[in-house]
């Protein structure tokens, strides 16, 4: 029975496995070889296709932090124009997504690598130690270049 409506189409589907689910499961017990090979032929004709949507997926609604794992999430939308939203350069391999309070894990941001190596630095750091380091970077930069002529 085809449904514009999703929610109705998921209703319909939740309320027919109720009504026979006694028979899907005799089906599937029966016929499970047959199953079997079916999805196994159906997963080698489509392999990319699924692996492009898993991989799709995954960027989507998980996010792989340092101590954690979150799955189910509903990050913000990719980018289309695949572009750091903080620089605005195009990252040929993909943006990471940054986000800073693992108590809401869906509040972030897609980032190049280079951007989001400087957010994680200030998130870890107060601005007055990044700003000393800076400063120390500079002045070590200009002794260098004049130890070096």
């Amino acid at each position: 029975m085809p449904y514009k409506d999703r929610e109705k189409m998921l209703e319909h589907s939740r309320e027919y496995y109720q009504k026979h689910k006694e028979r899907i499961r005799e089906y599937y017990k029966k016929n499970k070889e047959r199953l079997k090979e079916y999805w196994k032929l159906y997963y080698q004709k489509n392999k990319e296709k699924l692996l492009n949507h898993a991989r799709e997926h995954r960027r989507v609604h998980a996010l792989h932090t340092t101590n954690k794992i979150f799955r189910n999430i509903n990050k913000r939308p990719y980018p289309k124009d695949g572009n750091c939203e903080i620089c605005g350069k195009y990252q040929l391999k993909g943006l990471a997504y940054h986000h800073w309070n693992d108590n809401y894990p869906e509040l972030g941001m897609w980032l190049c690598f280079f951007c989001h190596q400087i957010v994680e630095g200030v998130e870890k750091k107060s601005l007055k130690t990044i700003l000393k380091l800076l400063k120390t970077y500079l002045i070590l930069k200009r002794k260098i270049n004049k130890s070096w002529k």
